[in-house]
């Protein structure tokens, strides 16, 4: 039966005729919609097949394009943008809580190239708050089962798993060909991998976005660097050892603190800037300063970054 049905799938049918002439063929027990659907669905997951209204990435983009067109500044998301941004290669480092919804929501908007990389599986405890795993994932690496999910959201997805610990040895080979880094690593801790991909991504000439994270505070958006633009993670560090402004409150540090609702927009806000500096967009919130929203008050609270002596 299954070969009967594989022959029909040629693009040259549609599910009622591929459901006729299969039937035509079969002399006892006959197949209906609703078991054709999940063949095919099935088919599509495993990656053997691809719908043909899919073929199209930028097809599957209709809403998010009326949407971005409307954007209120002066820099329009025109058509031809929205196509080059979706060729744009994204390197995401940790795909715990921040980096597997980052991931998640970036695959839906349509962007398609991508190294993902990260060391650990799937654990019990992820399910809580990390995007895309299931109980059925437990024990497996992230990085595979985030390739596989992309694929079956968008079969255009092109995804280099890289299943490792970033350190000193390995940043320049992780890095090299991107566009935008997402750090979402915390180990050995945020302050120190966001220091090492923030000093590599300089070298390179490569925006980023390091520091976000939700461990220890409320939530941090972290701060993007522009190089040659904008102050450096560095610059950050420098500046907290300086105190924070005498007005603004420090959230008091909790230790395993995790809350979805909060990471997923920590990584909305971060998407959204990611989009705003591909589209020269002047009116960045994360840049020169370090950012934690407070999910009480619906309110941003900023750390402006200076370079200043600390003697």
């Amino acid at each position: 039966m299954a070969i009967n049905i594989i022959s029909y799938l040629t693009g040259e049918f549609t599910d009622s005729e591929i459901l006729h002439m299969v039937n035509q063929k079969l002399s006892s027990k006959k197949i209906n919609k609703h078991f054709l659907k999940d063949f095919c669905n099935q088919l599509f997951c495993d990656g053997l097949i691809v719908y043909k209204s899919l073929k199209n990435n930028y097809e599957l983009l209709d809403r998010e394009n009326n949407y971005l067109n409307m954007y209120p500044n002066k820099n329009k998301f025109t058509d031809e943008f929205l196509k080059k941004l979706m060729n744009k290669h994204i390197t995401v480092i940790g795909c715990g809580g921040l980096g597997s919804n980052l991931l998640e929501q970036l695959f839906r908007i349509g962007v398609q190239n991508y190294t993902i990389v990260d060391f650990d599986k799937v654990e019990p405890e992820n399910l809580a708050n990390q995007a895309i795993f299931t109980s059925k994932d437990i024990n497996k690496s992230k990085v595979d089962v985030i390739k596989k999910f992309g694929k079956t959201v968008n079969p255009a997805i092109n995804i280099n798993n890289i299943s490792l610990k970033v350190d000193q040895t390995n940043i320049n080979q992780v890095i090299a060909g991107t566009d935008f880094v997402f750090s979402c690593a915390d180990y050995p801790s945020i302050k120190n991998v966001s220091l090492l991909v923030s000093n590599e991504c300089l070298k390179k000439g490569v925006p980023h976005i390091v520091g976000g994270g939700y461990s220890g505070h409320e939530a941090s958006l972290g701060t993007m660097v522009i190089p040659k633009k904008t102050f450096t993670w560095k610059d950050y560090l420098e500046t907290s050892k300086l105190g924070r402004n005498k007005n603004q409150e420090i959230i008091p540090p909790v230790v395993n603190m995790s809350f979805l609702p909060i990471i997923k927009i920590i990584a909305a806000i971060q998407i959204n800037e990611f989009f705003k500096l591909f589209n020269n967009n002047d009116n960045l919130l994360l840049i020169n300063s370090f950012n934690e929203f407070d999910m009480n008050l619906y309110q941003i609270r900023k750390t402006m970054i200076r370079k200043e002596s600390t003697e």
